[in-house]
């Protein structure tokens, strides 16, 4: 009993001391001082390794692959155009035209009713009936003409050179000279009849030095150029040396100095404002002409009264020319078109001294 007594207490004290409280001791008991036994120190925990996390077995990363760029595409080169062959220049024609209306000539001869063409010559007539640009119903006849050499534009006469008076038909002296076209001159006869002497250079020879005839004179020269002098400026010597091919005197000059149509025409010309048959001589420039014939004094049929001197200025202002100059009219005025007169002349036409006339290249 005693013994369990002890015991316990001991635990107590031991207890306490564990505590750390001591209480007094039990009167008559011995104290038994009970040495604890040294504190065991509890053993550090082991720590409980920490579980290494199975590795995760990540894939590589396989890159994406770097999408193959397209190949960038050769600039696809602007074709450089072909250059266009450099044409063979043609050379440039010789003569009066030059280059200057290609479709005019040809290179082989043309010819049709109311035409002829060839590499040197070219002629294109026209037939016009008017009845409300002049002060009566008219019709008239225009040669359009282009000519490479001047020495194609000829005149002759109807006696043995232009010494002569003499006179013959239009149609007898074309044919004689085997002209492709003529038309009537300037009568010089008439002139030298008269006592008068007119400018007289046919085909390039002066057959007059001294000119006494107080009208005006046109004169062509070998150049193409095409000129009208005032009785008192005619030097023919001078018109010579200066290359002169044709020369005639009758007139007057159709246009003025500033290529309108002329209205002061000096009262000496017969019939100025008279409506009669006329015969014209045009220019345009070198190589390029026109001759026009205006058939008159044919009112049946309200065929053809004529023009005055102004009207035919005024027509040869229509027709573009740079100069104009009024050849002999009345019956004289006529055309000659292969082999026959072309035109209707008043009274069937008269005899005259001369014409000027085109030939063909090889005559």
């Amino acid at each position: 009993m005693l013994r369990g007594r002890r015991w316990i207490g001991a635990l107590l004290v031991g207890a306490l001391a564990l505590l750390g409280c001591r209480g007094a001791a039990p009167a008559g008991e011995p104290v038994v001082l009970v040495t604890p036994a040294p504190a065991t120190e509890a053993p550090t925990p082991t720590a409980t390794p920490t579980a290494t996390p199975a590795p995760v077995t990540v894939p590589p990363l396989t890159p994406a692959p770097t999408p193959t760029l397209a190949p960038t595409p050769e600039p696809t080169a602007t074709p450089t155009p072909t250059p266009e062959p450099t044409p063979t220049p043609v050379p440039t024609p010789s003569g009066l035209c030059g280059g200057r209306y290609p479709d005019k000539f040809t290179e082989d001869v043309y010819i049709t009713e109311a035409s002829y063409q060839s590499p040197e010559l070219a002629i294109f007539l026209n037939t016009v009936r008017d009845e409300d640009s002049f002060s009566s119903f008219v019709t008239y006849f225009i040669a359009d003409i282009y000519v490479q050499d001047i020495t194609l534009l000829r005149t002759a006469a109807a006696g043995a050179d232009f010494t002569s008076t003499g006179a013959g038909s239009v149609k007898q002296m074309a044919k004689r000279n085997n002209a492709l076209f003529a038309a009537s001159g300037d009568y010089y006869a008439h002139s030298l009849r008269m006592g008068r002497t007119p400018l007289i250079i046919r085909n390039g020879v002066l057959y007059k030095q001294k000119v006494t005839a107080a009208y005006e004179s046109c004169v062509l020269f070998r150049d193409g150029t095409m000129a009208v002098y005032a009785p008192e400026d005619l030097d023919p010597q001078a018109l010579m040396d200066a290359g002169a091919w044709q020369g005639w005197t009758f007139g007057p000059a159709l246009l003025d100095e500033n290529g309108q149509p002329r209205t002061n025409i000096p009262k000496k010309y017969v019939g100025v404002n008279d409506l009669n048959p006329r015969c014209m001589l045009g220019y345009y420039e070198p190589g390029h002409y026109c001759l026009v014939v205006v058939d008159g004094r044919q009112r049946a049929g309200r065929y053809s009264m004529g023009l005055t001197l102004r009207e035919l200025g005024q027509l040869a202002y229509d027709l573009g020319c740079a100069q104009a100059y009024n050849l002999d009219g009345g019956q004289s005025a006529q055309f000659y078109w292969q082999g026959k007169i072309f035109n209707h002349p008043t009274g069937g036409g008269r005899t005259i001294s001369d014409i000027l006339y085109f030939a063909a290249p090889e005559a």
